[in-house]
């Protein structure tokens, strides 16, 4: 062995077991030894999967330091492979071994390099009215829709505004030098590849696809002299092509299966390109396809969408778009290094809450490339924002009416649902999100009003509805484990003090599935909602008894549609709100089973929100059909009688956007203070936006 390779050798080993990892004469020396010979196959042989092999024996040994280290090491040499398998790893050190200090502090350290989005980021508007196309590579200028659809050059230094070309027009790019334009057209269906000078002369023709073919893309090569296209075939075939700036001529770049948005490198080199694994949940991958070999490599093999890779302008990187921290609600911005065509680690937080998910897709996407200093257009589509606020106010239970002005639960701002108390009335518990953030489960002194988050631990991917036990000590919550592959929804229990949750199955049993809203005096027994499909692809809904010792379960009631339930203060009776085809009706039951009592019927509505009064003698419930219809609650008696409103109702003026409509409303034990959810609707700041000097520096 070479002595410079022996002092490698020696520095990784001091680094792995002094800088943070103090030797221990109890250990096995076995395991030491088996660590130093996985750092050499590591560290000197360059065999990182090998090494990663051993690691993973290592992992599953009896010494717990050694464990730790090789955890470590094994997220390290993931990383180096770009390989998101990193991410566990560390998580698993601070999860399983956090009496290693040492070995957690360094995997915290990795996780939150990994998670650190670059500060004072705030992206600037260029316009509302959905009309970049994207950037010249300089910066200077922008495509934009003109507004009668013609394409517009926009220079950004002196405002001057050049018509280019008339519509109709698609996919335009500006070449290296600022002087010219390409853009397709479809002239008698046919695609035609077009060039004009910037200025808006001198249009031409220069490049005709097959009339079968679609075709798009207008990517310049860094000289100028080529431009790469997109050519989708019959078949699910797909061509890059080269088309030459001066005489059309075309060169075969890559032909095999569809390339989902592939991007030209800095250098002309590679092309960049995402590929769909798995459809649900969403999952893709990053590949680079090498254009001198057409040889391919995977650069990131996410579990989460993972769209719209653009080039970092040093071509060290790719960001894109993923909702990978908060799977089917945010899109976030996230930065891949490169070297040699060749991932380095595991993806980067460089922007939170970019946009939003809507039905599985992002709404924000980005106009062009990044700029050579580094600004980022990006587009995201106008939608409605679906505002939660958890309100409080004062009650008569005597005249059954609201006094007094309402005021919010929660101090934080932000998004607040799902509201519960304990028996007693000391704490109430709901779900807060900041809009870009996972949701928390929140517990607060209703006598002060001081308010902490639960530190769950591992952080749940979702978190969907919370009820909080009798006593106050722990809260039963709707939760999507980190560990669940297919993000389904489990019922799991929060101790209220530190945070951690276990999940209500029982041995050999799969996850527990359903909708949790009721839970008896004692904490002995579950009621939930469960849905199954039947006959037409009808909904079933079915009312469940689980005793949460044992994991019995027995049907209470089933039924089509909605079928939204709350038990009383004495556990005794339940109250069920569902339609029967015509009507919503309200009906109450024994909470053990038994025949059903119509309480009352309301005309023109599919379902409702519902609690008890406390004292069991009144249920309050707010109608809905399809938001946001559910416009006031109201309070009926349980041995019948007409509705009355309790006043509390959403104003009748569509220009009013808070409150629009109410969801869950919760009555103290004293009777005296509601907690209901408010909902509004706003403006996402739909437009165009530019993200600028965001990009981190690449380390050297």
């Amino acid at each position: 062995m070479k002595p410079a390779t022996l002092f490698l050798l020696a520095g990784l080993l001091g680094a792995a077991l002094a800088a943070g990892f103090p030797a221990n004469q109890a250990k096995d020396d076995r395991a030491e030894v088996a660590l130093q010979a996985a750092l050499k196959k590591e560290a000197v042989d360059g065999d990182l999967k090998g090494a990663i092999e051993q690691y993973k024996k290592l992992a599953q040994g009896k010494d717990r330091a050694v464990a730790a280290k090789a955890l470590v090491r094994m997220g390290q040499c993931y990383e180096k492979l770009g390989d998101a398998e990193a991410r566990k790893a560390y998580e698993r050190v601070v999860r399983e071994f956090a009496d290693q200090k040492e070995a957690a502090a360094e995997a915290r350290k990795h996780l939150a390099a990994a998670e650190k989005p670059a500060s004072g980021l705030t992206p600037r508007l260029i316009g509302k009215d959905g009309w970049v196309v994207g950037p010249s590579p300089d910066g200077r200028f922008l495509l934009q829709y003109g507004t009668t659809g013609d394409l517009d050059l926009r220079d950004l230094w002196t405002g001057q505004i050049r018509h280019i070309a008339k519509q109709p027009w698609y996919s335009a790019g500006v070449s290296p030098d600022g002087r010219q334009v390409s853009f397709w057209r479809r002239t008698n269906d046919v695609p035609e590849l077009r060039i004009v000078g910037a200025d808006g002369s001198a249009e031409r023709l220069l490049w005709q696809a097959d009339k079968e073919c679609c075709a798009w893309g207008a990517q310049w090569f860094p000289d100028g002299k080529r431009i790469m296209v997109t050519v989708w075939q019959a078949k699910d075939r797909t061509r890059l092509v080269a088309i030459s700036a001066t005489d059309g001529a075309v060169t075969t770049l890559w032909e095999g299966k569809q390339l989902s948005d592939p991007q030209l490198s800095p250098d002309g080199k590679s092309v960049v390109h995402t590929r769909r694994v798995r459809e649900n949940p969403v999952a893709d991958e990053l590949w680079l396809l090498r254009l001198e070999d057409r040889s391919e490599v995977l650069l990131f093999e996410g579990q989460s969408l993972a769209e719209y890779p653009r080039w970092t302008p040093d071509g060290t990187g790719v960001v894109f778009l993923s909702d990978r921290r908060v799977p089917g609600a945010t899109v976030d911005l996230w930065l891949l290094r490169t070297s040699g065509g060749k991932p380095l680690g595991f993806p980067q937080l460089v922007k939170t809450g970019l946009g939003e998910m809507e039905n599985g897709k992002p709404t924000t996407f980005p106009s062009g490339r990044i700029t050579r200093d580094g600004t980022y257009y990006f587009h995201r589509e106008k939608g409605e924002l679906r505002m939660a606020q958890l309100l409080t106010t004062k009650f008569d239970p005597d005249t059954g009416k609201a006094v007094g002005a309402p005021s919010f639960v929660s101090r934080k701002g932000g998004l607040s649902r799902s509201p519960s108390f304990s028996r007693d009335g000391r704490w109430l518990a709901y779900l807060w999100q900041n809009p870009g953030s996972l949701v928390s489960l929140v517990i607060q002194s209703v006598e002060s009003g001081e308010e902490r988050v639960v530190p769950m631990t591992p952080s749940p991917v979702k978190l969907g509805w919370a009820v909080m036990f009798p006593d106050g000590r722990s809260v039963l919550v709707m939760a999507v484990h980190p560990k669940d592959g297919n993000g389904i929804y489990g019922i799991y229990r929060v101790d209220a003090a530190n945070g951690a949750w276990t999940s209500l199955k029982k041995p050999g049993e799969r996850e527990v599935e359903g909708f949790p809203n009721g839970i008896s005096p004692d904490g002995r027994t579950l009621y939930l909602n469960r849905w199954t499909t039947g006959a037409d692809n009808r909904e079933i809904v079915h009312l469940i008894v689980r005793d949460m010792e044992t994991g019995q379960e027995r049907e209470l009631r089933n039924g089509e549609g909605a079928g939204v339930f709350a038990l009383s203060h004495d556990g005794k009776q339940l109250a069920v709100a569902h339609p029967d085809g015509k009507e919503l009706v309200i009906d109450v039951l024994p909470a053990a089973g038994g025949p059903k009592r119509e309480v009352y019927r309301v005309q023109g509505f599919q379902g409702a929100d519902i609690w008890w009064t406390p004292d069991g003698r009144y249920l309050i419930f707010v109608p809905w059909d399809k938001f946001p219809k559910s416009k006031a609650y109201m309070r009926v008696p349980v041995e019948g009688g007409e509705a009355q409103p309790i006043g509390i109702s959403a104003s009748q003026d569509e220009q009013v956007q808070f409150p629009r409509s109410f969801g869950a409303v919760r009555v103290h034990p004293n009777g005296r203070q509601l907690v209901y959810t408010a909902r509004g609707i706003g403006n996402e700041g739909s437009g165009d936006w530019a993200l600028e000097n965001f990009l981190p520096k690449a380390a050297k």
